[in-house]
């Protein structure tokens, strides 16, 4: 197959060449500020501690976080529970138990921590 033929139709079409590579090109910069810009959830196992206002969790692959017990829950037949305290991290602590947590990491305007998402018991 020959160059030729398109070669023609672009040199016939300058603008529309020059629109269709600056689509091209935005399409291109749109996808890899996408692909950039994703925010990766982390779900980990974790040994965590209850206490009465707060729960501070060792996670397993290392480092640490910490969250006020009103977090989304899910419990043993994955029921979803919002806005109350997990029951395997009770508030009369300190209690010390093995959870499974989903977080990710929030970096803003230099100051970065894990906010936990779910904790799953």
């Amino acid at each position: 197959m020959s160059i030729e033929p398109m070669l023609a139709w672009v040199r016939k079409r300058p603008l529309w060449t020059a629109l269709l590579i600056g689509l091209v090109l935005a399409g291109v910069a749109t996808a890899g500020y996408a692909a950039g810009s994703q925010t990766r959830v982390v779900t980990e196992q974790a040994t965590c501690q209850s206490f009465l206002g707060d729960v501070a969790c060792e996670l397993d692959g290392g480092g640490s976080i910490g969250f006020t017990p009103v977090i989304v829950w899910t419990d043993g037949p994955n029921t979803i529970n919002e806005g109350s305290r997990p029951a395997c991290l009770p508030p009369d602590g300190p209690i010390e138990r093995p959870v499974q947590i989903s977080w990710v990491d929030v970096d803003l305007e230099g100051i970065s921590w894990r906010h936990a998402l779910r904790v799953d018991c």
